[in-house]
């Protein structure tokens, strides 16, 4: 178990490195596409200016022809009026030449009135196109004919070059769940397997030790001299018959716990006062208690507490909650149970609290599952199946109510069942 949850930390660490490089190299290839695509727009502009010139027959300026003002607007001096449709026709000309399919919006800069002469969008990437104006043109001192270019869909442009790393981000992302999904499984189902292994063990030791006690008692029986000794008889007899009840008390629990696992379980539900089967449940346990020196204190009210539940099951979950109580107190602290009833307008909370060993937060939320047991370090320190209080929440949940823990290692654990009053006293 200590080798597979290293190999699933070196596992994760490995994850999250190849996560980070991922993203480092997406990052990277965006930088690089969006420096690809300022040269290419400055290669592309530039070859526009020198079409202008060569049209106009002036003479081409040397230096800073291309000024980009920010991501996404560029200058272009050309120190000359175009028209319309041939600065259109150059743009375009240039742009598919240099691999810019993107939408783009132009204008030019009329220096005698200080305004734009005409603006128009271009749907180059032909998707669908909307109308896009300038958006708080940047200032510029240029005060001669100038043209400028707008790229309102750079940043989609630029996420579309990426589509092969993004389709490749998102495939070793989604191997990457799968692995840590089916790690997950492999541990989770390891735990089960020791959980169940953990069972098999506990049951074989529950049901030697009465067998061993028959066995030896019935050995003793078929001695002819016991005839003579009465006492002996009867308390070899009294021995066959308690752990013949002990037996059929474990198989008991384990039928039923196979059958509330599987929601077979018919209740046979009936308005009765749950006091009475509290009282009766603790009865039960007198005799553990007083060799243990142990003591209940029970509140259960004055008044009856009427419920609509079956009384055999609950019964079996209650004595389940008593007798974890008495196993999980040490052998050299005297028991010291607590019960209390609240009848409350819309449900009822039955709270049993002992003086035990306690329960570590880590292991609180499992208990309630089958085969569970919490590590003594000793496997048969406590008897028992690790399927009692699994059967509890069967139980609660068959009777639409819950069962809540609370416990601390050393002080004690607190277990209270809700259950809801029946509808007719709502």
């Amino acid at each position: 178990m200590k080798n597979l949850r290293l190999i699933f930390i070196l596992a994760s660490l490995c994850t999250v490195g190849i996560v980070i490089t991922q993203v480092y190299w997406v990052r990277r290839a965006y930088v690089f596409e969006n420096k690809k695509f300022d040269l290419n727009v400055n290669i592309a502009l530039r070859d526009v200016a020198v079409k202008v010139w060569e049209y106009k027959q002036s003479q081409a300026a040397m230096y800073n022809v291309v000024t980009r003002v920010s991501s996404d607007y560029y200058f272009v001096k050309i120190n000359e009026h175009i028209e319309q449709e041939i600065l259109e026709h150059f743009l375009k000309e240039s742009f598919t030449t240099n691999d810019l399919y993107t939408d783009f919006v132009y204008g030019l800069h009329d220096c005698m009135n200080n305004d734009m002469e005409y603006k128009r969008f271009i749907n180059l990437s032909n998707r669908t196109a909307r109308p896009t104006d300038f958006v708080d043109i940047p200032k510029t001192k240029i005060e001669n004919y100038y043209f400028v270019v707008y790229f309102p869909t750079r940043k989609d442009y630029l996420a579309s070059q990426l589509t092969f790393w993004m389709i490749s981000s998102v495939f070793l992302v989604g191997v990457l769940l799968f692995m840590a999904y089916i790690v997950y499984v492999i541990l989770n189902q390891k735990r089960l397997s020791q959980m169940q292994k953990d069972f098999v063990k506990n049951m074989t030791h529950e049901f030697k030790t009465p067998l061993a006690s028959i066995q030896l008692a019935s050995s003793v029986l078929k001695k002819p001299t016991i005839i003579q000794n009465p006492g002996r008889l009867l308390n070899y007899a009294t021995i066959i018959e308690s752990e013949a009840k002990r037996l059929e008390m474990q198989v008991e629990r384990v039928l039923q716990m196979s059958l509330g696992q599987k929601r077979e379980l018919e209740l046979n539900k009936k308005m009765t006062d749950i006091r009475p089967i509290i009282t009766d449940v603790i009865s039960m346990y007198h005799t553990k208690l007083e060799s243990r020196q142990g003591i209940v204190l029970a509140d259960l009210g004055e008044q009856p507490v009427m419920l609509n539940i079956d009384i055999e099951h609950m019964s079996i979950a209650l004595s389940n909650l008593i007798d974890n109580a008495i196993k999980y107190t040490p052998e050299e602290v005297s028991p010291k149970i607590s019960v209390i009833l609240k009848d409350q307008p819309k449900q009822v909370s039955l709270t049993i609290s002992d003086n035990g060993i306690g329960i570590d937060k880590s292991n609180v939320r499992h208990i309630f599952e089958r085969f569970y047991r919490v590590s003594t370090g000793n496997v048969h320190n406590v008897k028992g199946f690790g399927i009692g209080l699994n059967y509890v929440k069967a139980i609660m949940d068959l009777h639409e109510g819950k069962i809540i823990c609370e416990s601390e290692p050393n002080h004690g654990s607190s277990f209270t069942i809700i259950l809801p009053k029946p509808e007719a006293e709502k």
